[in-house]
């Protein structure tokens, strides 16, 4: 348990790491992705670049097979790291900044409330570690 939620506030961390950074007024960018901005339409390839970076493995799957997959599992108390998932789009789960909880996406922070005013309520699903046997 303690080794999973480790590994969730790592995705987390590695998610603000790939933000914009602000120094002295001045704003750096992070890193190019490796990936366009059309190839990450519905945040999917954002959130398996970080899943893979923080150490969990698994192939790219675009946002609609999230639901089916054998890599994440629906959750009904979502935290750090976790995915928060519409039909259309997904994003890493970000409760650090109540009253908002935002979520993360790449290049930018966005209110979980306004996509779910736009999208309808998220439902949330925690990356699994699969073990190759």
């Amino acid at each position: 348990m303690k080794r999973a939620m480790t590994r969730r506030f790592l995705v987390l961390l590695l998610a603000v790491m790939l933000m914009p950074l602000v120094v002295a007024g001045q704003t750096q960018k992070p890193a190019p992705l490796p990936f366009t901005a059309e190839e990450n339409i519905d945040g999917a390839r954002f959130v398996w670049f970080v899943l893979n970076k923080a150490g969990l493995p698994r192939p790219y799957e675009p946002c609609s097979a999230i639901p089916k997959s054998k890599f994440y599992r629906k959750v009904t108390d979502p935290g750090a790291g976790d995915l928060a998932w519409w039909p259309t789009f997904v994003a890493l789960y970000d409760p650090t900044k109540a009253p908002t909880n935002d979520v993360l996406v790449a290049g930018a922070r966005l209110s979980k409330a306004d996509l779910e005013h736009k999208l309808g309520p998220a439902v949330f699903y925690r990356a699994q570690v699969i073990e190759n046997k």
